[in-house]
């Protein structure tokens, strides 16, 4: 799916990738709202050109966040959230659970 659809991605939406994945998955999972892994929903949805630019916003809230937060801890607690939010994107779509 993803060797098909990475420039391009399927379109937005949980129904744009319900209507392909069952082209793709194995027997017995033909239904899945989304791809479990915000980075790969990301570009399945948008291409990469969407996840560079899903980057781009992360990187730059995280610049913006130091910038402001002048505190030492602070800076830990803020650097803390958004590694956990890298790492937990792997194992599921935050952004598309409901």
């Amino acid at each position: 799916m993803l060797k098909e659809y990475a420039w391009g991605g399927v379109g937005f939406g949980s129904s744009a990738f319900a209507e392909v994945y069952p082209l793709y998955a194995y027997a017995g999972i033909e239904a899945a709202p989304h791809s479990h892994n915000l980075y790969m929903q990301i570009i399945l949805s948008m291409g990469i050109a969407g996840l560079i630019c899903l980057l781009f916003i992360m990187l730059f809230y995280a610049q913006r966040s130091f910038e402001y937060i002048k505190n030492p801890f602070d800076q830990r607690k803020c650097c803390t959230f958004f590694f956990f939010f890298l790492i937990n994107s792997w194992y599921r779509a935050a952004l598309h659970d409901k």
